[in-house]
């Protein structure tokens, strides 16, 4: 994997990064935080970009695939920014909110928020 520009930048910068963190699929968590370690910068797994059409069941084992990758490369050593710099940032289903079922919007969010929270790792949800 290619190196990030920003994690360059930041590693060993004394500067306050606590809410600088880099944005990538599920599939690019493994060895993504390895490309972060020592750089202070935290890991945003984003959940069903781009097409924004995922049933809420993909969504949720998305993000908690993504989380308990995470978790292992930490209980491994490794190290991910410092507590509480891991975050999702999902996208809700475009033809729901077209249609008007909020309801539909409202239970996805919350089902994404429980299951990233029951790991112990969201810092804050984010919601596009």
């Amino acid at each position: 994997m290619r190196r990030c520009s920003a994690a360059l930048i930041f590693r060993g910068s004394t500067t306050s990064r606590r809410r600088i963190s880099r944005c990538v699929c599920g599939c690019s968590c493994v060895g993504t935080e390895q490309t972060l370690t020592g750089t202070g910068m935290g890991i945003c797994v984003v959940i069903g970009f781009p097409h924004r059409n995922s049933t809420t069941t993909v969504k949720v084992f998305e993000a908690t695939e993504a989380m308990d990758a995470l978790q292992a490369f930490v209980r491994a050593g490794g190290e991910i920014g410092g507590p509480g710099l891991v975050e999702t940032d999902m996208v809700v289903n475009i033809g729901k909110v077209l249609a008007g079922e909020w309801g539909y919007v409202e239970h996805e969010i919350a089902a994404i928020d429980t299951a990233a929270v029951a790991l112990a790792w969201l810092s804050r949800p984010i919601t596009t």
